[in-house]
């Protein structure tokens, strides 16, 4: 699986806090409402397992959760999320992303901005294996 190195992570999430404002309001609503879209949407994803909230914590913006669907092992459904994020929900101006993969789950953190020195949005997604 690809993505930064968590220390690399760390590094580019602090400079984008610290360089820009959070998301906030309807940019924020957006970016939550895209994430049930698009995490709904995928094969690899059971699409009533998918929960977004958003929070006011400048370091986890959007803290979203989903489960595999049944018969998708849980490595191919993090690569699946971690796709949908790099393809489609991150914003081209930066991102940065680790995803770490355990026996219990994966959690893909996440961290973008819209560019130089403007909002920003941060936080992270749970994938839980396909229930039994």
């Amino acid at each position: 699986m690809t993505g930064d190195d968590e220390a690399t992570f760390r590094r580019d999430a602090l400079a984008m806090i610290t360089s820009g404002p959070p998301s906030a309001g309807d940019d924020l609503l957006g970016m939550e409402i895209d994430f049930v879209a698009y995490l709904s949407g995928l094969d690899e994803i059971e699409p009533d397992s998918v929960e977004v909230s958003r929070t006011s914590h400048p370091e986890s913006l959007i803290r979203a959760s989903c489960s595999a669907a049944a018969g998708t092992d849980l490595s191919v459904a993090a690569e699946a999320v971690q796709t949908a994020w790099t393809d489609q929900l991150r914003y081209q101006y930066r991102e940065s992303h680790h995803l770490r993969l355990t026996p219990e789950g994966a959690e893909l953190a996440f961290a973008t901005q819209i560019g130089p020195e403007a909002l920003y949005v941060t936080g992270f997604v749970i994938v839980s294996p396909a229930a039994p």
